[in-house]
């Protein structure tokens, strides 16, 4: 049966040769059919799963590098994004900072003025 196998495959489907025996008649009195000797070739075609399986995996490879790609790009594109976001955020942060620093130090230099003033006046007295 391996050879006729052989010879019956074309295009990825598998082509079986199995023989089937025909049954003509019943006799009553036995309960099993007669079978009249006839053998019948009936071919059987199977597109397996395996040669489905292989094509469905070739396109997937073939989008495969180009969903790759794609994905990457975006993966990039997203963390660029991110670290200048991060970085925007960074400097705003920095220059809010050095604002409250300044006001501080604008603050703390008033107070120094004004004791200066009221040992002054003290002083006078």
């Amino acid at each position: 049966m391996e050879p006729e196998k052989e010879l019956g495959k074309e295009k990825g489907k598998e082509v079986g040769i199995e023989t089937e025996e025909k049954k003509d008649f019943v006799d009553p009195g036995r309960n099993e059919p007669k079978t009249t000797g006839k053998e019948e070739e009936v071919e059987v075609e199977d597109a397996s799963d395996v040669e489905i399986e292989k094509l469905e995996i070739s396109d997937e490879e073939e989008k495969e590098p180009k969903t790759k790609a794609k994905k990457t790009s975006e993966y990039l594109s997203a963390q660029k994004s991110r670290t200048t976001m991060l970085n925007r955020m960074e400097k705003d942060l920095i220059k809010e900072h050095n604002r409250e620093l300044d006001e501080a130090i604008k603050h703390g230099k008033a107070m120094v003025a004004h004791t200066q003033s009221l040992i002054e006046s003290m002083e006078k007295r």
